[in-house]
């Protein structure tokens, strides 16, 4: 029997792996800054690079207002390389993607699949660049007589510039 390299198992009571794309990352639990209840994954390969994944729902959306699920900034120093939002939701809806105030893609789910992904992954894999200081926003928009529940999740790379 082999003894393990790096600490007991109690040390990796957070530690996970994940396969993207073929590459194994590293994944560290990142709780928010005042203790909230939902928290970020970061999925990291090396001290350069971190895998972002932002989450965020929203709730009692009523029909034809656009509301946004979920708004990242992409921090002072570094770029993100956008590689897909997922979406879902209680109700038949559109979504869309925006930099800024530009559309960067829009989905549109059906009562076969309230789920979809908009994948902005390149022939590098890296994904569309987004610059710092620039917003990423999820928005939706449905058309139903009763509110919604939807959701966004958001993966990227983030680098330094």
């Amino acid at each position: 029997m082999s003894t393990p390299t790096r600490g007991s198992i109690e040390d990796r009571e957070f530690e996970a792996f994940e396969e993207i794309s073929g590459r194994i990352y590293k994944a560290a639990v990142v709780f928010p800054p005042g203790g909230g209840t939902t928290f970020n994954v970061s999925l990291t390969e090396s001290d350069t690079e971190v895998v972002v994944n932002y989450p965020d729902e929203i709730f009692a959306v009523p029909s034809a207002t656009e509301s946004t699920i979920l708004t990242v900034t992409v921090p002072v120093g570094f770029n993100i390389f956008l590689q897909f939002v997922e979406v879902d939701g209680t109700n038949i809806a559109d979504y869309r993607v925006y930099r800024d105030a530009s559309i960067l893609g829009k989905k549109r789910t059906w009562w076969t699949s309230l789920t979809d992904k908009l994948d902005f992954v390149d022939s590098k894999m890296r994904g569309l660049k987004i610059l710092e200081n620039e917003v990423i926003t999820v928005k939706v928009e449905h058309s139903r007589p009763i509110v919604g529940d939807f959701r966004a999740r958001l993966v990227g790379v983030m680098v330094p510039v």
